[in-house]
């Protein structure tokens, strides 16, 4: 028997469908705290939707499964696409199920299934045609079931029971345990976002050491490539990938951290270590995905006066004496 765990996510913006909206990222991150509370952590995570995904950004479908996996510990790599002819029909749901099972029907296994409207629908009333209750599938919810085949392992025949009323994530508490699951304390955002990492891209050449500011996602104040450290990253690996995405610049990055610095943000204290990037590629802007940022190479003096974190003065001096 297999748990099948089906979950419409919130909304794209309207602006850019790939993206979540605010409030639907938080939902798929409340339905990944929710699973691993309640020991329903998925063996399998799994997402599909009737059109073709674009090739040139991630879906929203794709991003709410890493939200909520990211929650669980599930690592992000292993989260795979399906597409929607695989449940145009009984014999098609079964290879899914072979596949999402290990090639073991009886496995016990749990299954999360990201889909959209269309495609639950295909999967509970083309399919499971036993339960006889209406579903709504409305966004951010949750619908548990248990598949099985009517026969031995051979049939082809899928039945399925529902194993609880749908669940709309906005019933749940919208915090989460810090620092781990069974903690008492409680926060506004998961564990995770609270350990960051930082780069400082820096060259040298005529004008002697120059560092790139960037500036913020909302164009308020300027800073250096910063983030969450994702699941399954390391410090350094993560300033690394921030250093890309956020100023579109790679090179050598020092290992060793330059120090860390806290500060206040989701109601708690999050705390920065600091890594140091010798830039030798920056992208083209059209290539630059966070390029409404704007990026900017300036001398140490000149970027200690506009950096928001005053923190992050020592590190520049330090690293001035350093290079």
């Amino acid at each position: 028997m297999i748990e099948l765990q089906l979950y419409r996510p919130g909304k794209g913006k309207s602006t850019n469908k790939q993206e979540l909206k605010k409030a639907s990222k938080l939902s798929a991150q409340l339905l990944g705290n929710y699973l691993l509370g309640q020991g329903l952590t998925p063996d399998y995570v799994f997402y599909s939707e009737c059109k073709p995904a674009s090739s040139a950004s991630t879906s929203a479908l794709r991003t709410s499964a890493e939200k909520c996996c990211k929650v669980m510990g599930y690592p992000i790599n292993e989260i795979r696409r399906v597409d929607s002819p695989f449940f145009l029909d009984e014999e098609k749901f079964m290879e899914f199920l072979l596949v999402a099972s290990g090639n073991n029907i009886h496995s016990k296994k749990k299954v999360l299934l990201v889909a959209d409207k269309a495609t639950l629908k295909r999967v509970v009333l083309g399919l499971l045609k036993n339960i006889k209750c209406k579903i709504t599938f409305a966004r951010n919810s949750l619908l548990r079931l248990d598949v099985n085949t009517s026969g031995g392992s051979d049939s082809k025949t899928v039945c399925a029971s529902q194993t609880s009323a749908p669940l709309h994530l906005g019933q749940l508490p919208k915090t989460f345990a810090y620092p781990t699951p069974a903690s008492k304390e409680q926060r506004l955002r998961p564990a995770y976002y609270y350990n960051q990492s930082a780069a400082i891209p820096y060259r040298t050449g005529e004008n002697g050491l120059e560092v790139m500011l960037v500036g913020s996602s909302g164009h308020f104040h300027k800073g250096i490539p910063k983030g969450i450290i994702d699941p399954g990253l390391s410090a350094c690996e993560s300033a690394e990938k921030e250093a890309w995405e956020e100023a579109g610049v790679k090179g050598k990055i020092k290992k060793k951290a330059l120090g860390s610095f806290q500060y206040q943000k989701w109601g708690a204290q999050c705390s920065v270590e600091v890594f140091s990037l010798a830039v030798s590629e920056v992208c083209d802007e059209a290539a630059w995905l966070e390029r409404h940022r704007g990026r900017e190479w300036l001398s140490v003096a000149s970027a200690c006066e506009l950096i928001k974190y005053k923190q992050l003065i020592p590190f520049l001096h330090q690293l001035e004496k350093t290079i």
